[in-house]
């Protein structure tokens, strides 16, 4: 908001007046002149000053209160208005030198004392970026404009400070609840500016011994730090979140509760389990093995041999193409001597003549 300038009024029937004017001349008569105003205007002094002290964060909400003063001839503050006086108060970011707001309040007659409310809503709404990063500049500026016969007259008064928008808190959003024996996720939220440290211990039930030691601190504004714990045993293990910052620190305390695994949530636990053992007492596994191999050779030797015997009385040898096939023997042949007969009564004739065959 920028503040307009004021044009001071001056009091009734009091002021320089218009150019003097000459009255038409007459036989006897004097021209008439108005009275001049003083060649050297009375001299005034204004001063400004923060009625507190400005640390190197402030917190806001906050009021700024200033003091102002002012003494000359014929001025007082009991005659200051918003006619002839101003005052207003001016923040801008150090580093930049951007203005970012300015806030004015109107001057009452007898009142010396001014507040100026910082409100964080407002404030982050201002065309300055890095207000809740950056160093701020509060300048106040007391002006007085002017009075019959009186000059004019501006006092400043400066404070350096950053600025805190969030007031300190932190917590742990992750276990919700009760965990089971097994790996568990620890996740913080926090709210702070100029953030240093965000730790969580972790002790066992009796509060003797540090079981974990970690930082939560988040890597960005949007991206948030998890730790992974081992919850060793079912019981109710004590933690303290401390969140440290330039201005300040704030620990929030609990318990982790330990229940059986199985039941609650999604529990992880990493096992394993190793056994050596052979088929073959006394024998390590190289030599057992070993041994199995040549006992299966045997066998499958054996088999193979059984097989092989079983084909060859099954299947009658073939005929290979080399051998001709025996031609049948003629009819009313002589087994003895191979003689062919005409008929069968003359083989068996022979039979009983030559060979004594009945």
């Amino acid at each position: 908001m920028v503040v307009a300038g004021v044009v001071p009024v001056p009091a009734s029937g009091a002021g320089p007046a218009a150019s003097p004017t000459a009255a038409v001349s007459a036989p006897g008569l004097t021209a008439a002149v108005a009275p001049a105003a003083p060649v050297h205007p009375a001299q005034v002094s204004t001063s400004v000053a923060y009625n507190e002290t400005f640390g190197n964060y402030t917190y806001l909400p906050t009021t700024v209160t200033v003091v102002i003063s002012i003494s000359g001839d014929n001025v007082t503050p009991s005659n200051l208005s918003v006619a002839n006086a101003s005052i207003a108060l001016t923040i801008s970011d150090q580093s930049s030198a951007a203005v970012c707001s300015i806030i004015t309040a109107g001057i009452l007659p007898g009142t010396t004392t001014y507040g100026f409310v910082l409100n964080p809503v407002l404030l982050s709404r201002t065309p300055c970026p890095n207000i809740a990063t950056d160093v701020v500049t509060l300048q106040t500026t007391f002006t007085f404009t002017g009075y019959p016969y009186a000059g004019n007259s501006t006092s400043y008064a400066w404070a350096n400070t950053s600025l805190i928008f969030l007031p300190l808190s932190a917590s742990l959003v992750s276990p919700s609840g009760s965990v089971g024996v097994g790996n568990t996720t620890f996740v913080a939220t926090y709210a702070a500016q100029y953030v240093q440290s965000v730790r969580l211990i972790v002790w066992n039930p009796g509060k003797t011994t540090v079981l974990e030691n970690t930082s939560l601190q988040w890597a960005s504004a949007s991206i948030p730090t998890s730790s992974t714990w081992y919850a060793p045993a079912v019981g109710v293990y004590p933690y303290a979140l401390t969140l440290t910052t330039l201005y300040g620190s704030v620990t929030a305390t609990g318990n982790v509760t330990v229940i059986s695994s199985g039941t609650s949530g999604i529990v992880f636990y990493n096992s394993s389990v190793y056994h050596n053992s052979t088929i073959l007492g006394g024998l390590n596994g190289a030599s057992a093995g070993t041994l199995l191999l040549v006992v299966g050779l045997i066998i499958g030797m054996i088999v193979a041999l059984a097989v092989a015997s079983a084909m060859r009385r099954s299947a009658p040898e073939a005929a290979q193409p080399w051998q001709g096939s025996q031609a049948a023997a003629a009819p009313n042949t002589c087994s003895v001597c191979g003689k062919s007969f005409g008929s069968a009564d003359e083989l068996a004739a022979h039979s009983k003549t030559e060979h004594g065959m009945s």
